[in-house]
């Protein structure tokens, strides 16, 4: 994803630990679900 976005891992892991924040999730597989779950995708 880092090397995509052009961007350091870091920045991508950090950006990711505060969307889990606002979402209350632990991980990627929970923020997926919560997404699925408030209709935000499919």
């Amino acid at each position: 994803m880092a090397k995509q976005l052009v961007l350091a891992e870091g920045t991508v892991k950090l950006h990711l630990h505060h969307i889990y924040g606002k979402l209350q999730v632990k991980g990627r597989v929970h923020a997926i679900r919560k997404a699925r779950e408030m209709k935000w995708i499919p």
